[in-house]
């Protein structure tokens, strides 16, 4: 298992616009502990970040998508949006949500 207190936290991050990108980019050069890998290095990520404005079926569908990528247990979604409907939340966790704020 990997020592959580020395190693930092690999993550895959997509932002739904530039504004969102940019704020979390900022975070992540000001010292936070996380690596971000570019997308095709989801199957050897912790989490997959996902900082949306809205969840729509282009999201669910990238969702899909990446758990697709990640036999077996899919690699755990974090998710910020400021809406998603109830009709959206059974397949986002169905392919890892296991955090929404």
């Amino acid at each position: 298992m990997r020592d959580m207190l020395s190693a930092p936290v690999s993550a895959v991050e997509r932002a739904s616009d530039a504004t969102l990108e940019r704020v979390s980019g900022a975070y992540v050069e000001s010292g936070a502990r996380v690596q971000l890998l570019a997308a095709q290095g989801l199957p050897d990520a912790d989490v997959s970040v996902l900082l949306l404005n809205a969840v729509n079926d282009h999201w669910i569908t990238v969702m899909r998508r990446d758990a697709a990528r990640t036999p077996g247990t899919p690699v755990p979604v974090v998710m910020t949006a400021d809406r998603i409907t109830e009709r959206q939340l059974s397949p986002a966790v169905e392919y890892g949500l296991t955090s929404s704020l």
